[in-house]
């Protein structure tokens, strides 16, 4: 005679028991999931942040390089720098064997007299062309965002400016919106030694 199989099924508890424990460890794999996004994404802005920044000092230290030096010890303090470059020996529009000092334009044409100026506006770094009258003409730049702080400074010994660039980024400007506003702080350093004498 043929024997007969139990075949009652899983108790209600059971049940339960086995849905709560999927449960439990589905929401744990999901929590992992969105904090290795969050950290993703925050690793991802601030070496965005930190490459614009990086960028901004090579593009600086390129200019500064060839800055008068008699212009950069009165104009190259605190947050700004305002600063003539030689242009060239006996180019337009200074004449033939005449250093010929001031900044390019918009379009790139040798100004005599013009400056440029570095400056730190509502977290932007930002890169001026200004005439000789101090007024700001066509062509600024911006070279970096979520600036915190920029800082000039000249020793006139060795003829170097040292710039400082720090970066902030708050949690609530990433992408994914977190409510935490804890800044990450990024400082950079560049010494520039100035070719002219």
């Amino acid at each position: 005679m043929p024997t007969m199989i139990n075949r009652q099924g899983f108790t209600y508890t059971e049940i339960i028991f086995v849905a709560f424990i999927s449960l439990f460890f589905g929401g744990v794999l999901m929590a992992l999931s969105m904090t290795g996004q969050r950290f993703y994404l925050t690793s991802d802005a601030t070496v965005l942040v930190q490459e614009q920044a990086r960028q901004a000092l090579i593009n600086m230290t390129q200019e500064l390089k060839q800055a008068d030096p008699a212009m950069i010890a009165a104009n190259c303090a605190g947050n700004a720098c305002k600063f003539q470059v030689v242009l060239g020996f006996g180019v337009p529009p200074c004449g033939a064997g005449v250093a010929c000092i001031g900044a390019k334009d918009a379009a790139r044409a040798n100004q005599s007299g013009w400056r440029l100026r570095y400056r730190l506006d509502n977290g932007q770094v930002l890169r001026e062309i200004l005439d000789d009258n101090d007024l700001l003409k066509a062509g600024t730049r911006v070279l970096a965002n979520h600036v915190n702080q920029l800082l000039f400074s000249y020793d006139p010994t060795d003829r170097i400016v040292t710039v400082q660039v720090e970066t902030a980024r708050t949690a609530s400007q990433l992408p994914g919106r977190t409510v935490s506003v804890t800044p990450t702080h990024t400082p950079l350093a560049a010494r520039v030694r100035l070719r002219n004498p």
